[in-house]
């Protein structure tokens, strides 16, 4: 299906190549593009920090008999982020990045907290709304920022640069957490992501948010 509507697709007009396009670079500078670099290194933890979740979620609540339940997270995780999503679109059009980024960050990082703690299959699920408001907006966002920063013909440069990082944050995850989770077990591991996002904060601040509150001003 996803083939038959991109065949409907209609191309946008190429902008004007200049003389130090990536077509003449040569070494990483015709892979990577520069100005995407700081928000990706920010994403590559978020990205670690959300493959607990998508790795580990099933054993987790086996453990704490709360199988059923765990079925409906990615459903609320899924309905939370297509709900918010234009809202806080819309608010990163009309007031900057760092008012949208800030929040989803501390709502990815509370989601974590609350799946650490959780006992109950309303509390699991009421994680997995803090969870998809947080990550399901991080990504477009940082996405719209790596794009922003770059030059517009390098736009597709940008977007895969930035592909590049939130995957290897994502595809990392896994290997790392799974030596950690015999040493501290399920719920400290989430508490662990927590902490891990909140240094994506710290980190966010200083590699884009410090720029952005400036330029906005």
């Amino acid at each position: 299906m996803a083939c038959i509507a991109a065949l409907f697709i209609k191309g946008l007009p190429k902008p004007p190549v200049k003389n130090n396009d990536a077509s003449t670079n040569k070494g990483l500078s015709a892979y990577i593009q520069k100005e995407a670099l700081p928000i990706s290194f920010v994403v590559i933890f978020v990205g670690i920090a959300y493959s607990s979740v998508l790795s580990f979620l099933t054993v987790y609540t086996e453990q704490i008999n709360l199988a059923t339940a765990s079925s409906f997270f990615f459903i609320v995780y899924a309905v939370s982020t297509f709900f918010t999503r234009p809202f806080t679109g819309k608010i990163y059009d009309n007031y900057g990045e760092n008012k949208v980024m800030y929040p989803v960050l501390i709502s990815f990082a509370v989601g974590l907290v609350l799946l650490a703690i959780t006992h109950t299959s309303v509390l699991l699920l009421v994680a997995a709304i803090f969870v998809g408001i947080g990550y399901g907006t991080i990504i477009p966002s940082a996405q719209a920022i790596a794009i922003q920063q770059s030059p517009v013909e390098k736009m597709g440069l940008a977007t895969s640069t930035f592909y590049m990082f939130a995957d290897f944050g994502a595809g990392i995850g896994p290997f790392v957490l799974g030596i950690l989770i015999p040493i501290m077990g399920y719920r400290y591991l989430y508490i662990t992501m927590a902490i891990v996002v909140i240094a994506s904060i710290i980190l966010y601040y200083f590699m884009h948010g410090k720029k952005a509150m400036h330029t906005s001003q």
